[in-house]
């Protein structure tokens, strides 16, 4: 079977199954369906989920440290109450490389391995043929409150149409200003391992190499996703045509209908956050992006 109709029957049985055989409908109207579903950064209380507390100022201060010369970009401040956060491009002074990576770092704040995993992103070696932007964090009311939400209770991830939040607004001109060879968006979730998500772009030898990197680290691949569904490879799902367009028929809109719609790869690292150990858990997203560099950089 090809592979674009294989995920498309896959994605067909997830969009039929996933109010019903997962989380209950209201649930599924929230996550998924509703831009803004909160009352500015709130906890999440449904998911089980207790995100470690992050000292963003430190944070900040680690962040710039580990840049070492990168050229740094103010993309955005995000406000809430007396505080004010700019979004944070890093990018090389100087490169001749012909391609390049953009790591997106937490655009939910309650994920926080993705977020903590941009210190490592920002140490990774230079590579003479790709280039590595890094955009942290993403969404820095959510990190300092421990939310999935911004300072207007909106997922970002949810805003790629209408473009309400500045973090979006932001991420949109990272990836004009560096136009990427592939985008990389890290994140954490619920299922029992690490697994990654590619657009209808993304090359399957690229997810390949990245699901036996992992492996090969005795990472657990996830046998399920996010949302409670087999995988029909473990530790990869790929969202093909016929997801792209119920997405946009269902009126979500995330990072992935963006990219998708100028051209761009997208890979998603979803880390579990069950998973106790925190390091182990940014390991996984680093192992992630160095696999897609050494992809890259081959000829």
């Amino acid at each position: 079977m090809k592979r674009s109709w294989k995920y498309g029957l896959s994605g067909l049985a997830l969009l039929a199954l996933i109010a019903i055989a997962y989380r209950p409908a209201t649930q599924f109207h929230r996550f998924f369906l509703t831009a803004c579903a909160a009352d500015g950064p709130v906890r999440e209380t449904e998911l089980d989920i207790d995100p470690q507390a992050v000292d963003l100022p430190q944070f900040y201060s680690e962040l710039r440290a580990a840049a070492d010369g990168r050229a740094v970009h103010e993309l955005a401040q995000a406000q809430y109450g007396d505080e004010r956060w700019p979004l944070l491009l890093f990018s090389p002074s100087e490169s001749s490389a012909k391609k390049s990576i953009l790591v997106v770092a937490g655009v939910h704040g309650n994920e926080v391995s993705g977020s903590l995993a941009a210190l490592r992103a920002l140490s990774t070696p230079a590579h003479e043929s790709v280039v590595l932007h890094v955009l942290a964090p993403a969404n820095p009311v959510g990190l300092r409150h421990g939310s999935r939400y911004n300072a207007l209770g909106c997922d970002i991830n949810r805003d790629f149409k209408a473009y309400r939040t500045i973090e979006a607004q932001a991420i949109r001109a990272a990836i004009e200003r560096v136009r990427p060879s592939i985008v990389l968006s890290l994140h954490e979730g619920p299922q029992d391992g690490v697994f990654i998500i590619g657009t209808q772009s993304t090359p399957e030898s690229l997810l390949q190499a990245i699901t036996t990197a992992l492996q090969a680290r005795s990472f657990p691949l996830a046998q399920k996703n996010n949302l409670g569904m087999s995988l029909a490879t473990p530790g990869t799902m790929v969202e093909g045509g016929f997801i792209t367009r119920a997405k946009s028929w269902l009126g979500i809109y995330s990072l992935g209908e963006y990219t998708t719609s100028v051209g761009v790869p997208l890979i998603t690292t979803e880390a579990p956050w069950t998973l106790p150990s925190m390091a182990d858990r940014i390991q996984m997203q680093q192992v992630v992006l160095e696999t897609v560099v050494s992809e890259l950089a081959k000829p």
